[in-house]
């Protein structure tokens, strides 16, 4: 089979943009936090069940579209494999489970203070923002 400019586009171009979608769902995990797995994870499972799933159904071309598009979303599930069995993202997973469930051990900065205040979860204190006078006045009030 001679390759034509059709079959070039047919075979490379739905790995195109199925690196752009898989680009578009790694920021997705900078937003989306807190899930058990990655948003990112979730979506390319999807996308690739979509892919094998349209590959069986759609006529040509399109079938030949879905499977590559797919395939490539398949593709990143070795990535994720690899992430999870190497020993240096068990312990990123390890201190980010940590870091939900602990809180952070001090207060913040508070003007007055020389350093930031240690604290026990227990001993936390909440304290209200000193008050201003005539800051907090309904609108009919203010003059306008």
């Amino acid at each position: 089979m001679v390759a034509d400019v059709r079959t070039l586009l047919v075979r490379w171009g739905p790995q195109h943009i199925a690196k752009g979608i898989e680009r578009g769902l790694e920021e997705v995990d900078k937003v989306v936090v807190g899930l058990p797995v990655q948003a990112s994870l979730i979506g390319n499972l999807g996308f690739a069940a979509l892919g094998a799933i349209g590959g069986f159904m759609a006529p040509a071309p399109w079938d030949d579209i879905l499977l590559t598009w797919g395939g490539h979303h398949s593709t990143t599930l070795w990535d994720y494999l690899e992430t999870m069995v190497s020993p240096v993202a068990g312990l990123r997973r390890i201190a980010a489970r940590q870091a939900l469930q602990q809180p952070t051990g001090t207060v913040g900065y508070r003007p007055g203070l020389a350093a930031e205040v240690r604290y026990a979860p227990e001993q936390r204190v909440i304290t209200a923002p000193k008050f201003v006078p005539g800051v907090l006045r309904p609108k009919f009030q203010l003059g306008s």
